[in-house]
């Protein structure tokens, strides 16, 4: 089951679908839900909410939390129960943001309404060359320090970048991006970080349309690889720091 109401951009779904079934069903109405699961978007709702699956465009669009607008849950008892429905501006604890990855503990999700975006006409892909990581480094702070929202922002390796860039000299380090949207929006992110990025001596090489299907498919790889990398360290240090309470409450 499938709802649209296009006119508050909601789609109220059954979770047994995959998160790539309902993207399919929302961009045939001209829609999107600007998110993204590696490797291949074919998780299914229910997971996706159980887990709090990360998206792979949660910087410029947020996370499954942020998304996701209601939630129906059914507790093991049989009693079902849902969260009220929020504007997107909504901030602050609440049962949906509590509920969501929980891991079933307060029941399995079985509905679920999600935002919606209208379906991007204008796509833009490119690489920041800089002389130095340095130099890459200091682009990179001042663009999450402007919140700026770009879908995917990723450092890539050289090997990465030579089979994009013909007769292209390969500088020190590169860092690839995609944009989607309207199209004097996403123009002018690109100067702005086009501006900033020759300010720090690096240049912008645009993706030709020949190679932008295999581009995106690279830095979605890439940051799949980066998001694996953080959830590891997390992990590490949530283990560390549990060791260490623990350590500190013996010695209490």
């Amino acid at each position: 089951m499938i709802e649209i109401d296009s006119t508050s951009l909601l789609v109220t779904t059954d979770t047994d679908e995959t998160i790539a079934q309902l993207e399919e069903q929302v961009l045939k109405e001209g829609f999107t839900l600007n998110y993204f699961t590696p490797p291949d978007n074919q998780d299914c709702l229910a997971d996706a909410l159980e887990e709090r699956l990360p998206n792979l465009y949660g910087e410029a669009f947020g996370g499954i939390e942020e998304l996701c607008a209601q939630v129906r849950w059914i507790h093991p008892s049989g009693e079902e129960y849902f969260n009220k429905l929020t504007p997107r501006s909504a901030t602050g604890p609440s049962l949906k943001k509590f509920s969501i990855g929980s891991d079933q503990l307060l029941g399995t999700p079985i509905q679920a309404t999600f935002r919606l975006f209208p379906r991007p006409r204008y796509h833009q892909y490119a690489i920041f060359s800089f002389p130095s990581t340095r130099a890459s480094s200091s682009f990179k702070q001042w663009v999450y320090k402007g919140r700026l929202a770009i879908p995917l922002f990723v450092e890539i390796s050289p090997s990465k970048v030579e089979d994009f860039l013909e007769k292209e000299k390969v500088n020190e380090s590169f860092i690839g991006a995609a944009f989607w949207g309207e199209e004097k929006l996403v123009l002018a992110m690109i100067n702005t970080l086009s501006e900033s990025a020759h300010q720090k001596k690096g240049r912008h090489l645009e993706i030709g349309k020949k190679n932008q299907p295999e581009f995106l498919d690279m830095l979605r790889k890439t940051k799949e690889s980066q998001l694996k990398k953080e959830r590891k360290f997390s992990a590490a240090k949530e283990k560390g720091l549990q060791g260490l309470r623990q350590m500190l409450q013996r010695c209490s």
